[in-house]
């Protein structure tokens, strides 16, 4: 973090720094997505059934990151189980790139066909809500908007 005469700067732990106008510290944020440092970090929420096992979806969330090429070795791809509740179990993939810091939300998607032809592949199945009976997975995910953000932007 640093202060300055007109502004601070926040780097949050996507390696993202957060520029707040000193005038708007309390009303509004702006994110710079490529200040000092250009790897961000884009995280994919997942959803699987109860059944599932959970070290075959860490281990296919790990595939799927790894495979592709805009997803940098280091820091490595990493997968939480972040908890289990009457949905289902929840995960979180998590993986970095120089390449697509602009527009993560392409390797978000990029990333979503892989995780679903894997999980097909391997019968993982995901909970739909109460009124079905479940399917073949379909990875959750909040997508980044697919706008650039080089340059310091409004956070939504």
């Amino acid at each position: 973090m640093a202060i300055g005469p007109r502004s601070t700067r926040i780097r949050t732990n996507d390696n993202v720094t957060v520029i707040i106008p000193n005038s708007k510290l309390v009303s509004e944020n702006v994110v710079n997505w490529s200040y000092k440092n250009d790897t961000v970090r884009v995280r994919i929420p997942v959803l699987v059934d109860h059944d599932s096992d959970v070290e075959l979806v860490t281990n296919l969330l790990k595939e799927s990151a790894n495979e592709h090429a805009d997803v940098e070795s280091s820091p490595p791809v990493s997968v939480g189980f972040i908890k289990f509740d009457s949905d289902g179990l929840h995960f979180e993939l998590r993986a970095w790139s120089k390449v697509r810091f602009h527009r993560p939300g392409g390797l978000q998607s990029d990333l979503n066909y892989t995780i679903l032809a894997k999980f097909r592949e391997h019968g993982i199945v995901i909970p739909r809500g109460e009124t079905s009976s479940g399917s073949v997975a379909e990875p959750t995910g909040q997508y980044a908007a697919d706008d650039e953000v080089g340059n310091a932007d409004t956070a939504h």
